[in-house]
């Protein structure tokens, strides 16, 4: 009995893959019909490289395309029957365009999509990595190989810029959801990549690092898993306590209003950023309280609610903010064994 449930569970697991590069061949199709460009990022990009065939599971597809190219490629997945998940409850909001100012509003790197009717159903679009600038797009499409996939070939990343998505990609789950399954194969991705790749690619995807302002990323994932750490130093990245540090400093960097006000000189675009700070969007604040969808009274709760969460920040904000600032100055130098 043991044996034939662990068959069921592997031909669901084929059947599992086979529907999800399915739908990847399915939206690039449709993508391109529009004249959107996309990337597949993750799933098989990252199995074919690191794993045995069928070794890898994965249950969605994830695509980066340019930032230019959101509202085509959200028209595209709400014409095929996704609508995009921006709220806690994992509940779908078809009516919601996050294109249409909410996704820079909000600072995503991606959103996922949810089509209810037929398996798989999940779609993750992505403009960058978490984290990391828009240039990512710029960089990873620069140069791109051929992966069949779905029964036609799509485009991914090179080695050095797939070793870069594995590396930011364990680090959003060990700082986000560490406990959670999707935490331990991402480690894992990880772990195999440090294993499987040699010097040179290391270099060139530390080389893609700097040219989108993710070396300390890259450094704080390399610290995860066992050789990391010598590597991140031969590659002349921060590492030990530096690295933690930078790391912190740089997230908070990355999500802080009060780091875009001081980049701001202009006054009257500070003041845009405070009262949108106070006041966003309703697209914004019906993406953080599902009440908020529920007519104009559950909106003024939502919005009140907000107003009281953001004033109350404001102290610890200012201090996590000054202490960022403090950290990324002081981040180590490049190592002096860095290259060898």
């Amino acid at each position: 009995m043991a044996g034939l449930a662990m068959l069921d569970e592997g031909a669901a697991g084929v059947a599992r893959r086979l529907s999800v590069d399915s739908l990847a061949a399915e939206i690039v199709d449709a993508l391109e019909a529009v004249g959107v460009r996309a990337l597949l990022i993750k799933g098989p990009a990252v199995a074919s490289w690191l794993y045995a065939p069928g070794d890898r599971p994965y249950s969605d597809v994830d695509l980066m395309v340019a930032g230019g190219d959101l509202a085509r490629a959200h028209r595209v997945l709400v014409e095929r029957g996704f609508a995009p998940v921006v709220s806690d409850d994992g509940v779908p909001v078809p009516s919601l365009d996050p294109t249409a100012g909410l996704w820079e509003e909000l600072g995503w790197h991606a959103i996922q999509y949810h089509r209810a009717d037929g398996m798989p159903g999940w779609v993750d679009l992505h403009r960058t990595l978490w984290m990391t600038p828009a240039t990512v797009w710029d960089v990873l499409s620069d140069r791109t190989d051929r992966l069949h996939v779905g029964g036609r070939e799509l485009e991914v990343p090179v080695l050095a810029g797939r070793a870069l998505i594995v590396a930011v990609h364990a680090l959003e789950h060990r700082v986000t959801n560490p406990d959670l399954p999707l935490a331990a194969k991402a480690l894992e991705d990880l772990r195999r990549a440090v294993a499987v790749a040699d010097l040179d690619l290391w270099r060139e995807t530390a080389g893609i690092a700097a040219r989108v302002g993710a070396e300390i990323q890259l450094a704080g994932a390399l610290r995860l898993v066992s050789g990391g750490q010598e590597l991140a130093a031969r590659l002349g990245l921060p590492v030990g306590g530096a690295a933690d540090t930078a790391t912190r400093a740089l997230l908070v960097m990355r999500i802080s209003r009060y780091e875009r006000l001081a980049l701001t000189t202009d006054l009257r675009a500070r003041v845009r950023l405070v009262v949108r700070a106070l006041f966003p969007s309703r697209d914004l604040i019906r993406s953080r309280y599902p009440r908020a969808r529920k007519g104009r009274i559950g909106l003024a709760m939502a919005y009140a609610s907000w107003l009281s969460f953001v004033i109350r920040r404001v102290p610890s904000g200012l201090r996590a903010w000054h202490r960022a600032r403090i950290g990324i100055q002081a981040a180590s130098s490049p190592s002096p064994t860095a290259g060898q």
